[in-house]
């Protein structure tokens, strides 16, 4: 009996698999897409798409699919659509039991926004790419100066990374500008000195070094007696007075 019932709840088992997926994938005439669930993933949840702005894309592109026959809907058409903006990395979009749609979009991150001194102008995100443009506001900080591609993808990205892992350095850079050299310098949101870094590198060390001067030096003597603030030697704080 055990044997039998085993057999029993293995074909039951597999009937239910066939007709889920008979279900999600048949469209029956008359069937509309009731709803659209969609979910987005950024890794740093930054908020820069929603469910509006993702279903204003699809109905400019007469792809919507709520109120449309199921047997109507083109899922590759939509995902193609979706992956076309700059912010979408990837989009996957499938049928849900109960006549809907389900969408997961994966988001691309941008990090600094690149103004060189040849004209380019252009956002890197958390993963290198480079993005021509974007289609809404960012707040994140703008890097100006001697800056090729190669160099925004690398160097600068692991400056904006080593400043956005640490909450103080996050809020307090605005701007980032590498001169001829190649040599770093931030611009502060508070305080009318810059602080120099020196080379692309170890600027968490660096960081760090500056952050406990201020906490030592600059809370007593206050944030506007020096010009810049500079960590690009080794061990060592090099101010210059105004």
């Amino acid at each position: 009996m055990r044997r039998v019932a085993g057999i029993l709840a293995v074909i039951l088992l597999a009937g239910y698999m066939i007709f889920s997926l008979v279900r999600l994938t048949a469209s029956p005439k008359g069937h509309v897409c009731g709803d659209v669930v969609l979910r987005i993933q950024d890794s740093l949840h930054y908020g820069l798409l929603n469910r509006a702005a993702v279903l204003d894309l699809l109905d400019r592109e007469g792809i919507n699919p709520i109120g449309k026959s199921l047997d109507e809907v083109n899922l590759d058409s939509m995902e193609k659509v979706l992956e076309m903006h700059p912010l979408i990395m990837s989009a996957q979009c499938y049928r849900t039991v109960g006549d809907g749609i389900r969408i997961k979009i994966r988001c691309s991150v941008p990090l600094v926004r690149v103004m060189s001194g040849n004209g380019s102008d252009y956002w890197v995100d958390s993963n290198g790419r480079i993005l021509e443009s974007l289609g809404c506001a960012v707040n994140v900080p703008v890097a100006t100066g001697n800056i090729s591609r190669r160099f925004a993808r690398e160097e600068l990205l692991n400056i904006v990374r080593d400043i956005n892992s640490d909450q103080f350095w996050k809020a307090q850079v605005e701007q980032i500008t590498v001169d001829a050299n190649g040599n770093v310098e931030l611009v502060p949101r508070v305080g009318n000195h810059v602080v120099q870094l020196g080379k692309p590198e170890n600027t968490a060390e660096k960081l760090d070094r500056v952050f406990k001067f201020y906490e030592k030096g600059l809370d007593e003597i206050g944030w506007n007696k020096y010009r810049s603030v500079s960590a690009a030697f080794d061990g060592q704080i090099v101010c210059r007075k105004r």
